[in-house]
């Protein structure tokens, strides 16, 4: 593949929107505003990026491909493809926000603001798509896979990756000691409903493999995992809880409840089982 050059053209002095499917997602309450959004984005990245890298790897993708990743965040996995696609391949990182993402600018990676709903994307270009924890907080998510599949390349891959909050219909959250599992699953079922403001769904990955078949793409394959006594995930919870402290009470959790499940995410001797990551990956069929 020859020198990389830019996906398409920005749109000067354009805000990207927060809507999804015609409504306004102002209700999306896990944005950058937070001043530790930073280091809640990093104990994610710390959680789920070597699974995610396993999944990525599993694509074959190798120099000179073309990728997009979709709600890049703090650009973990935007800078490992960078790094992969070598000098002659090229990583378009988007999201609604990039606050946090113009740092990793650079001759293989170019940032966008631009949301997947609304904006265009370039028709056939991609050899890898990528998105992690995106799709489950839009209204429209067929409607997202379908124009995500049509900016892939014939053969190109697309990858897609969210939590199964199955855990909370168990009413108890797998840990150890097992007495927390009642107080967690209420409080972190709280921040859940209270994410629900913004379309989040956090059983849609269950549904993953059929949406991905429906969108055009062919050999779904992919794998579900779930760390146990993962400190990463325990304090990207615990930050979660915070970051919603005022939507968990507003849900009817008392404050002693929300300050002692604080206090259980981060004593290292509680075992917290992770909430199952569901990684599936398609492929589009070739012309």
């Amino acid at each position: 593949m020859g020198e990389s050059r830019p996906f398409c053209q920005p749109r000067p002095g354009r805000l990207c929107s927060r809507r999804t499917g015609g409504n306004d997602v102002a209700g999306y309450i896990l944005d950058q505003r937070w001043e530790r959004e930073s280091e809640r984005l990093d104990a994610l990245e710390r959680c789920c990026d070597p699974l995610t890298v396993t999944q990525l790897e599993r694509t074959g993708v190798a120099p000179g491909w073309r990728c997009l990743e979709v709600g890049a965040g703090h650009g973990s996995i935007a800078r490992w493809l960078a790094a992969q696609v070598g000098v002659h391949g090229a990583v378009l990182a988007i999201d609604l926000d990039t606050t946090l993402l113009e740092p990793h600018r650079g001759p293989r990676l170019e940032v966008r603001r631009l949301d997947i709903l609304s904006d265009p994307l370039p028709a056939e270009a991609f050899d890898l798509i990528h998105a992690r924890h995106v799709l489950g907080h839009l209204s429209d998510r067929a409607g997202a896979l379908h124009r995500l599949a049509g900016a892939l390349r014939p053969r190109g891959w697309m990858v897609i990756e969210d939590f199964d909050y199955g855990w909370l219909e168990l009413g108890e959250w797998p840990c150890a000691p097992a007495d927390h599992g009642a107080m967690l699953a209420r409080v972190w079922g709280a921040a859940i409903e209270a994410m629900r403001a913004g379309s989040y769904d956090g059983g849609w990955a269950r549904r993953l493999p059929a949406a991905m078949r429906a969108a055009g793409l062919d050999a779904v394959a992919g794998e579900v995992r779930a760390l146990v006594d993962d400190r990463a995930f325990a304090d990207c919870m615990r930050l979660s809880v915070l970051r919603l402290r005022e939507q968990v009470l507003a849900q009817g959790v008392p404050a002693a409840e929300i300050d002692r499940c604080s206090e259980v995410l981060i004593d290292p001797g509680t075992c917290v089982v992770a909430a199952p990551l569901v990684s599936v990956r398609g492929r589009r069929a070739p012309d």
